[in-house]
This record gives C-alpha cells, sequence and structure tokens, in this order.
C-alpha cells in the first residue's frame, strides 16, 4: 500500500508561529506527503511565508482566498486532495505543529488496514501530556462508534479536526457546506458529516500534535456574531444524531447537557473577556434570541447539571450578568 498524506493548513495572521508549523511537516520521517497552504486573507507577513515555502519544495501548495474564516480555507484545501483510499487527509492549525513522526506513527496504523478514521492524542505546547482518553491503542467499528461519538459531543479536544487523520475517500461526494460562514465550532461543523460516513476507527495512544492555547486567538474571542455559529454547528450535530439513530432519550439528554454546559462556559468566559459590559449582555441576549435556545429550556428537565451550573443557569434565565461574573470568580477553575 502506497500511502500518502495530504496535509490542509489554513493561514490568517500566524506569522509568529507559521514557520515553526511548516517546518514540523517539511521536517516528517516519512517523506510521501503534500503540505497544503490557504492563506485566508492575512494582513501580516503570512502570505509570504507560504509564498516562500512554496518556491523552496515542491510538496508545498500554495492558495489564497478573502478572509472568508477557517471552515473555507479547509473545505478550499480539500479541492487539492486526491481521492483514493490509500490517500489521508490530515488537518493542522498554524499555529500548532507535530511530532517529527507523526505520519510515520500512522503510515504504520493505515498499513495493517485501511481505517476510515485515526485519533491520537496530543501535547500542549508547555509541555503539559494531554489527558488520554484510554490507555491503550483501540479499534472501534460501525457498533461501537456511539461511544466515540458520545466523547465528541461531550466537548473535549476530541471535537477538533487537528487530532485526526481522514480517508481520504471520505470527502467523495460529501457535503462539506463549505459555503456557510462558521465563526466558531468550525472543526465540529466540518467533522460532523465525515464522522457520519466513517465504519473504522483507531485510536492511537501517543501524543502527534502539539497544540498551543493562545489568548488572542479566534476561540479566545467572543463576540455576538458567534453565537449564530454556536447554534448552528449544534443544530447540525442534533442533525447526524438523528442520522446515525443516536436519538435516544439517553443520546438527547446527554446532547442537551453538553450543550448547555458549553453555552454557560461561553456566557462566563464573554464574562471574563475585555469586552464592555454592554457586548457581554448583548452576547447573552442573542443567545436567548435563538429559537434553539428556547428548545433547549424546554429540555433542561431531562439534563443532570451539577449544583454551579444550575446556579448558573438560573442567574443567566434571570437576567443576573453581574452575578454570573461573581460566581465565576468564586468557583474558579470550574467553568
Amino acid at each position: 500500500m502506497n500511502i500518502r498524506f495530504f496535509i490542509i493548513v489554513p493561514v490568517y495572521n500566524v506569522e509568529k508561529y507559521l514557520q515553526e508549523c511548516i517546518d514540523s511537516v517539511l521536517g516528517q520521517t516519512y517523506r510521501d506527503f503534500r503540505l497544503i497552504l490557504v492563506d485566508d486573507g492575512s494582513t501580516d507577513s503570512s502570505r509570504e511565508i507560504c509564498e516562500y515555502y512554496s518556491q523552496q519544495d515542491d510538496r508545498v501548495c500554495f492558495k489564497t482566498q478573502d478572509n472568508l474564516g477557517a471552515h473555507a480555507a479547509r473545505c478550499s484545501g480539500v479541492k487539492e486532495v486526491t481521492i483514493s483510499k490509500d490517500n489521508y487527509v490530515i488537518f493542522i492549525d498554524a499555529d500548532d505543529y507535530c511530532g517529527s513522526d507523526m505520519l510515520e506513527s500512522l503510515r504504520r496504523i493505515i498499513g495493517g488496514r485501511a481505517y476510515d478514521m485515526i485519533l491520537f492524542n496530543h501535547r500542549l505546547v508547555s509541555g503539559s501530556p494531554s489527558v488520554p482518553l484510554y490507555n491503550s491503542d483501540r479499534e472501534f467499528d460501525e457498533e461501537s462508534k456511539r461511544e466515540l461519538f458520545r466523547f465528541i459531543i461531550g466537548g473535549n479536544r476530541l471535537n477538533n479536526l487537528w487530532n485526526k487523520s481522514f480517508n481520504s475517500t471520505l470527502f467523495s461526494d460529501t457535503d462539506l457546506r463549505e459555503n456557510e460562514i462558521i465563526l466558531k465550532a468550525n472543526d465540529l461543523f466540518l467533522l460532523l458529516p465525515l464522522f457520519v460516513k466513517s465504519n473504522s476507527f483507531y485510536y492511537l495512544n501517543k501524543g502527534l500534535y502539539f497544540y498551543r492555547v493562545r489568548e488572542n486567538s479566534i476561540t479566545a474571542k467572543y463576540a455576538p456574531d458567534h453565537i449564530d455559529s454556536l447554534f448552528a454547528v449544534k443544530k447540525s450535530t442534533l442533525g447526524c444524531m438523528k442520522e446515525m439513530g443516536y436519538d435516544s432519550d439517553e443520546d438527547l439528554a446527554l446532547f442537551y447537557k453538553y450543550f448547555i454546559i458549553m453555552l454557560m462556559n461561553y456566557v462566563v468566559k464573554s464574562m471574563r473577556s475585555k469586552n464592555s459590559f454592554s457586548l457581554k449582555v448583548d452576547i447573552c441576549e442573542r443567545i436567548k434570541e435563538n429559537d434553539f435556545y428556547v428548545e433547549l429550556v424546554k429540555n433542561l428537565g431531562t439534563v443532570k447539571l451539577s449544583i454551579p451550573y444550575r446556579v448558573l443557569v438560573f442567574l443567566f434565565r434571570k437576567n443576573y450578568y453581574r452575578s454570573i461574573l461573581w460566581l465565576s470568580s468564586l468557583f474558579g477553575g470550574i467553568f
């Protein structure tokens, strides 16, 4: 089996980290890959950095687009992928980097069986290891994929794209909804249709990816516009659950539980942000105006929340926004 990897990197104003990311890919011990850099309208020197590498190494493909977001950039990169059961797609964030043996480690797994999706561990750039889902490698099939899906909707790092390798055939005849503008949770938005099509999985208990926590990244910003994206992704999640038959009362209760926790965490982080208080209130009101939030409130009776989250939901529904800030400081790292 001649395995080839297509590594897609959406790029936007990451000049400080971009070279480290690209060098980590070009320095792989396994050499059969194509690196696809998609600049999303950067205003710093990121575009020039991409251009330089594309001129130095013929394995590097460079594309540009207007500032349409990471989801559109990834979809643009997918168009450069050659669809074959022997080809695999990996998504890397431009401010992160990968270990030099990432591709070789994945090749060894794929050489035994052409899994639809391979999941692997990560480490923080700060040096801290991630908490593994399992203490050893493990296979999943169509019958046991529900267990993985519960981890995905649970909001942990498994709902990201960057800790996975996808068989390229998953992208054939799959609606990636590339024209949708998704400002928040865009990883999950692309992951969902690929997960639905996947029937074989392998979990590799090895940290192959280095994730960087940045306070000024898109995931650390809070704005009313993000709310629409969050609800769009959650609606998509619910649709996928129904498509796979994961819509039992137990499944739905779990979904609503993690959804309300995600919303409340977003509210708390927004309250802690440098936004003006009026903008923080706008974000809260934007949440309450969404029809899906109304449905969520109706299903709160099926959800078992810890005491801090129950208090938080009460304060939120009563518009006690300043009290939310007080509560979050009282309970510290819980939220």
